[in-house]
């Protein structure tokens, strides 16, 4: 398991466990963020059935795809890096809309 795909799958854990972010969870089903890694394999964060979860691979029609190299990612998700910033530097490359998931504070 790659870091990215363990930091991931910790902070997804965290987020479906958590009360508070409920609402959040709520707003964001049905939704989709490819992360297409230029350095290591494609991910999809994945809100269905009242959770989040991880899958490998691509999906047609995500609702974003965000571009970038893995450390990146690690560096975005561990809350080391940020988003905006990280879009506006051109260290990720964001299409579509992350909108609903910002309230669970993935990033």
């Amino acid at each position: 398991m790659s870091e990215l795909e363990e930091v991931l799958t910790e902070l997804l854990e965290t987020a479906n466990n958590d009360p508070d972010r409920a609402e959040g969870l709520g707003k964001c089903m049905g939704q989709t963020i490819q992360l297409k890694v230029t350095d290591g394999e494609d991910l999809v964060i994945v809100a269905d059935q009242g959770k989040l979860s991880l899958q490998k691979g691509t999906i047609d029609d995500p609702t974003a795809t965000v571009l970038g190299e893995e450390q990146n990612f690690v560096d975005l998700f561990n809350q080391e890096l940020d988003p905006m910033g990280a879009v506006m530097s051109g260290k990720l490359v964001l299409k579509g809309d992350v909108e609903p998931f910002m309230e669970l504070e993935l990033f």
